[in-house]
């Protein structure tokens, strides 16, 4: 659930909805170790990660390794957020502080995404980023597993799992 890759120029392209366990991170950072290495030049990153849950903490340390291994060749970089989820969004400060490099952004939504980076490429690379983003707005959030499977197995005329995960009996 999540991808790095370079289409056109030095415009990267990441995208996030999930990371689970220290392997999902390192694998998103082969993917993106790979589209840096396909780009000319210094690099501009896009990443959504507007559908991103939050961080787990074991996969934090592994997440800042990534985004410095950018750091030779970056010269900007927007991180656009989600609307909701103030969590994430403080693990993104953090995450950004710890990576250390002055031309990373976190962005409220794709216009400032594309407003803090459209000045720095060419015609190609805009209309690229310009489709990234609109195809990444329309992506539906995740809903967490627990939640999706969390009735599994019950008869259908059971109501949902209370949060103590109990049940209640319809009443006849």
């Amino acid at each position: 659930m999540f991808a790095a890759e370079c289409s056109v120029g030095r415009l990267v392209e990441a995208w996030a909805l999930r990371f689970d366990s220290v392997s999902d991170v390192a694998m998103f950072g082969m993917q993106a170790a790979l589209a840096i290495a396909k780009a000319r030049g210094n690099i501009v990153i896009c990443s959504d990660y507007s559908n991103l849950q939050a961080l787990p903490s074991d996969v934090f340390p592994a997440f800042v390794e990534v985004l410095r291994r950018a750091n030779p060749r970056l010269e900007r970089a927007a991180l656009v957020m989600p609307r909701k989820g103030t969590s994430l969004r403080h693990q993104m400060e953090a995450l950004l502080r710890q990576a250390t490099h002055p031309n990373r952004r976190l962005c409220a939504d794709s216009a400032e995404a594309r407003a803090w980076l459209s000045s720095l490429l060419n015609r190609e690379e805009q209309v690229r980023l310009d489709q990234f983003l609109r195809e990444r707005a329309l992506v539906s959030p995740v809903v967490p597993l627990r939640s999706t499977f969390s009735n599994l197995g019950r008869p259908a005329s059971y109501p949902p799992t209370s949060r103590q995960g109990q049940g209640v009996k319809p009443q006849r």
